[in-house]
């Protein structure tokens, strides 16, 4: 074979053995795709699920220990009194509206009170009520109009849900506590207040039925 049939024979074989690279675009979609696959079936270090685990556990035991206040959704209306201050208690009109959230891990609350005699607004406040794992406790979250929120616990006692706390700041200003009680469609709640956590004055009261 000469140098001319030499150089032909090399080129030749060459183009035959020569691998088209993939296209851009045939690249991407395959990366895409196998993200996806990792998405799809949980790619997760075995650390991360045994972290997840204890996490998991303690939102399923939220809705079971939210189930105990499941008769508290709805709208209810009723009647009580507040004391504003120094002479004789506010007569009100009140409304409660409460929804369950989160596929009952959570309950969304509002509460509005007006004077029977001026139908001024007394009182109007929302508040979010869920149960906290790492505490042990219910938390009941409070926004209340005029004023600032307030983080409060809460705990099931005797039947009944009583929640409360501290006073605003500074310590020593006073502790107030709400006991709610439901029986046969009716909501009865009262509240107190104390300023050495120890004799215990009523500065609330209302009843109300279930209407919606």
């Amino acid at each position: 074979m000469d140098e001319r049939s030499r150089q032909h024979h090399h080129t030749h074989t060459h183009d035959h053995d020569h691998t088209h690279p993939r296209p851009p675009g045939r690249r991407l979609t395959l990366c895409l795709a196998g993200i996806a696959l990792l998405l799809a079936f949980g790619f997760t270090t075995p650390a991360a699920t045994e972290q997840a685990r204890p996490e998991a556990e303690a939102a399923d035991r939220a809705p079971e220990a939210m189930s105990e206040l499941a008769p508290w959704a709805g709208h209810w209306k009723g009647q009580g009194w507040i004391r504003m201050g120094p002479g004789e208690p506010v007569k009100i009109d009140s409304e409660e509206w409460i929804e369950s959230r989160l596929d009952g891990a959570a309950l969304v609350i509002e509460g509005k009170h007006h004077a029977q005699a001026d139908g001024r607004r007394v009182h109007h406040a929302l508040a979010l009520l869920s149960w906290d794992e790492a505490a042990g406790t219910f938390r009941f979250r409070t926004h209340v109009a005029g004023r600032g929120p307030g983080d409060f616990t809460g705990h099931v006692e005797d039947g009944a849900f009583v929640w409360g706390g501290p006073m605003g700041d500074p310590e020593g200003a006073g502790r107030m506590r709400y006991t709610i009680r439901i029986e046969d469609g009716t909501w009865h709640e009262v509240g107190d207040f104390s300023r050495d956590g120890e004799t215990w004055n009523r500065f609330f009261e209302m009843t109300l039925k279930k209407v919606g």
